[in-house]
């Protein structure tokens, strides 16, 4: 059966973006982030949304206006990459 189409935030989106260079960009090839690539993009996101920076604005635009609305943009979009709703991240015990 085939998946319904992506209907978050653009992929390639600030929220999404990672700046690295090329042997580790390379590296990284077309693999799913783990949990803890998930974790650290979520806090990297998190210091945007809570700065003055110019970027603040847009990336709550896209990924929502609250920290857990932001992580569940995140576990959403992993979700939606891995075909199901298993991943749990962000939250307590």
């Amino acid at each position: 059966m085939r998946q319904p189409a992506w209907k978050g935030s653009n992929l390639n989106g600030i929220w999404n973006l990672v700046v690295a260079h090329g042997p580790c960009n390379r590296s990284k090839s077309d693999r799913l982030p783990t949990v803890t690539d998930l974790q650290r993009l979520h806090e990297r996101n998190e210091a945007i949304a809570l700065s003055p920076h110019p970027l603040s604005r847009a990336l709550t635009r896209m990924t929502g206006p609250s920290s857990p609305a932001r992580m569940g943009f995140l576990r959403d979009a992993y979700n939606y990459a891995v075909g199901e709703p298993a991943l749990h991240i962000g939250r307590g015990p």
